[in-house]
């Protein structure tokens, strides 16, 4: 799929209100500075190994983009969450792609690593 042309589509050419990057990286966080209209906002939560981001300057003084970075605030919001998924409004399981016992967590972290896994759960044996 073609996110910047389905994006463009949905919004009559003008671009996202408010893009937020969960995946972590350069790629995505590139996209997202694509994808957000003049204005907009740019909240990236997503967590990445890399060191450096080039940061795209004039295209986000032009545009007037605010940009935010950081990890989720989970000690504010976990209660809400739980919640949520206690309440069934929210399936957290659809991002698990492995389920490992807790002996093959080094395999789960390589899985990871090298991208052939989006979430791992380890799971501890009785």
């Amino acid at each position: 799929m073609d996110a910047e042309a389905k994006i463009r589509e949905w919004t009559d050419g003008e671009g996202a209100d408010v893009v937020i990057e969960a995946v972590g990286g350069s790629a995505t966080l590139a996209l997202g500075f694509e994808l957000v209209r003049g204005g907009g906002r740019i909240s990236a939560v997503g967590i990445t190994a890399e060191d450096t981001f080039a940061y795209p300057l004039m295209a986000s003084l032009v545009k007037d983009v605010t940009f935010r970075l950081g990890v989720a605030n989970i000690h504010r919001d976990i209660d809400t969450t739980l919640a949520l998924v206690q309440g069934g409004r929210i399936d957290p399981t659809v991002v698990v792609s492995h389920r490992l016992p807790l002996e093959k967590a080094p395999e789960g972290y390589r899985l990871f690593a090298e991208r052939q896994a989006n979430k791992v759960i380890l799971q501890v044996s009785k």
